[in-house]
C-alpha cells in the first residue's frame, strides 16, 4: 500500500513541476508591437542563461498551424532579439486529412525576430541546394524555463 501511495504522490508532484516548467514572458505581433508580457523580462532571462523556446502561427483564417520550438542560438542587436531554431525535417500539415506528415528530403529552419520579421530557409538534404529563403512577418511568443 505504501508503494502505491508514494507512486501516486510522485506522479502528482511531477505533473505539477512539469506544468510550471515553461513560462510565457513576452509576445510580439507581426510588426514587433508588444502583445503581452515584458520585453525586459525576456532580455533579463536570456542574459541570466535561461532556456528559451518560441511559438508562432502560420496560415490564415481557420487554417492556422501553431508551432513550438526550442531556441538553439540567440542574438540581440539594437534591442531586437533573434532566435534561431535547430533545422527540422520538413512537415506537411493537412487540415483535410487532419494530420501532419514528413516532407521527404526537405530541411527547414528559421530565425524569429522580436520585431516580427522572420527569416526562413529550406534546403534539399540530398543535393544540399537551397529551395527557398524567405522573410515573413508573424507574431512570436517567447517562453523561458524557470
Amino acid at each position: 500500500m505504501r508503494f502505491i501511495i508514494l507512486f501516486i504522490f510522485s506522479g502528482a508532484l511531477c505533473a505539477h513541476v512539469n506544468g510550471q516548467t515553461w513560462r510565457s514572458v513576452y509576445a510580439n505581433d507581426a510588426y514587433g508591437k508588444p502583445v503581452k508580457g515584458d520585453f525586459q523580462a525576456l532580455i533579463q532571462a536570456i542574459e541570466a542563461g535561461k532556456e528559451v523556446r518560441i511559438s508562432w502561427n502560420m496560415g490564415s483564417g481557420e487554417q492556422i498551424v501553431k508551432h513550438y520550438a526550442p531556441v538553439q542560438f540567440i542574438t540581440i542587436i539594437d534591442s531586437i532579439v533573434y532566435a534561431q531554431i535547430t533545422p527540422i525535417i520538413g512537415q506537411q500539415p493537412s487540415f483535410e486529412k487532419k494530420q501532419v506528415t514528413f516532407h521527404e528530403n526537405l530541411q527547414w529552419s528559421m530565425i524569429a525576430g522580436s520585431h516580427g520579421k522572420n527569416d526562413t530557409i529550406m534546403r534539399d538534404v540530398i543535393s544540399g541546394s537551397i529551395l527557398g529563403h524567405n522573410m515573413y512577418r508573424w507574431g512570436t511568443e517567447w517562453f523561458i524555463r524557470d
